[in-house]
């Protein structure tokens, strides 16, 4: 799987659960939406808030400090106050491994 890397444990991320993980030095935010995995930038572009402490509706995150909600499979903006989307990663699963691409 040339240009993915190793970020976690699927069985440290059951479903209906998210978090915090680094990849090349960048903060990603990891989400676990029934049984389906999504990677996105964990800064909100609006404030920089902690995305992977968001609500989850869905496939859709809502930022913890002003609310601004983000669709997690394509990053792009659905209600403001953030005008701009999130970055998004490509998960694959390995047995437990979670990784994502690191280029």
């Amino acid at each position: 799987m040339t240009g993915f890397q190793r970020i976690a444990s699927l069985s440290s991320l059951p479903p209906g659960t998210s978090r915090e993980v680094e990849l090349n030095g960048r903060e990603i935010a990891l989400f676990n939406v029934g049984g389906t995995l999504y990677a996105v930038s964990n800064a909100c572009p609006h404030r920089s808030a902690p995305i992977c402490e968001g609500l989850v509706e869905g496939t859709e995150v809502i930022c913890p400090y002003h609310f601004a909600r983000f669709e997690l499979r394509s990053g792009r903006v659905l209600e403001g106050p953030a005008e701009e989307g999130l970055a998004t990663f490509e998960v694959r699963v390995d047995g437990d491994d979670v990784l994502l691409r690191a280029e």
